[in-house]
């Protein structure tokens, strides 16, 4: 799987966080085994009903090495939640939820949680900061629910033109999608995998993960493909490795 050219992987997603989150990045290299990190990558807000996002997790495996997984997914409110406010919260605080970038501590849930069993969800244990957003009748009307302009389209538009509200919002859990290539309302504002084994790898690896007694707090990470890109631009690939085993050594 590639991002503009660069491909993805444990030494690519380290790099993310030796840039932007060096303290996430020291934490890694500390090297206590399952370790786990969540994180996403937001590539694109143009068409919120395809699974164009990546979500994923990094472990330090039992063999002393970094193992990554990745899903396609969405990062964003699914369009006819984003057209038809059905929670409280969204209509209280101003329209759909679309996560902000950044890091947001989250809690295992287990696989009997609700309408996501059997498979494996998190969900944040703190209100994660999200931008909100409800498009105008007018707007709703062009999208002809999913036949003509995507409502993403108009969000990106508001962003620029700084009509969007910062807030907060309770659940923008991370969980499985019920669609595999097209969204309608599988997402209020939650981070969906696509891929179902993806899903069961990340449950797998934070039973490991508090089995050693590491606790049930996971930090996830939103990063944007600019980030990404300029991440694995700027930085040595080569050096990752060396530098790992070199605090390992101490």
């Amino acid at each position: 799987m590639k991002i503009e050219g660069i491909t993805l992987s444990s030494a690519s997603i380290l790099n993310c966080y030796k840039k932007f989150y060096p303290k996430t990045y020291n934490t890694i290299l500390k090297n206590r085994f399952y370790e786990l990190q969540l994180f996403g990558i937001r590539l694109s807000t143009c068409d919120t009903s395809m699974p164009d996002d990546l979500i994923g997790g990094l472990i330090v495996n039992r063999f002393n090495l970094f193992e990554v997984v990745v899903s396609k997914g969405s990062t964003e409110p699914s369009p006819k939640n984003i057209a038809e406010l059905y929670d409280a919260e969204a209509i209280r605080k101003g329209g759909a939820a679309f996560m902000k970038e950044g890091q947001y501590i989250y809690r295992y849930r287990g696989t009997k949680n609700g309408r996501f069993a059997p498979l494996p969800s998190f969900c944040p244990i703190v209100p994660t900061t999200v931008y909100r957003w409800m498009p105008t009748n007018e707007q709703i009307k062009s999208w002809n629910k999913g036949k003509g302009v995507p409502l993403s389209k108009h969000f990106e538009q508001a962003v620029k033109d700084g009509l969007v509200k910062i807030s907060t919002s309770t659940d923008t859990c991370i969980h499985k999608s019920w669609s595999k290539d097209k969204f309608y309302s599988d997402s209020a504002g939650c981070q969906i995998l696509t891929d179902d084994k993806a899903l069961s790898t990340l449950g797998k690896w934070a039973d490991e993960h508090m089995r050693k007694k590491y606790g049930n707090n996971f930090t996830y990470t939103l990063f944007t493909k600019e980030q990404f890109v300029s991440a694995n631009t700027t930085n040595v690939l080569t050096n990752l490795i060396p530098s790992f085993f070199q605090i390992n050594r101490k």
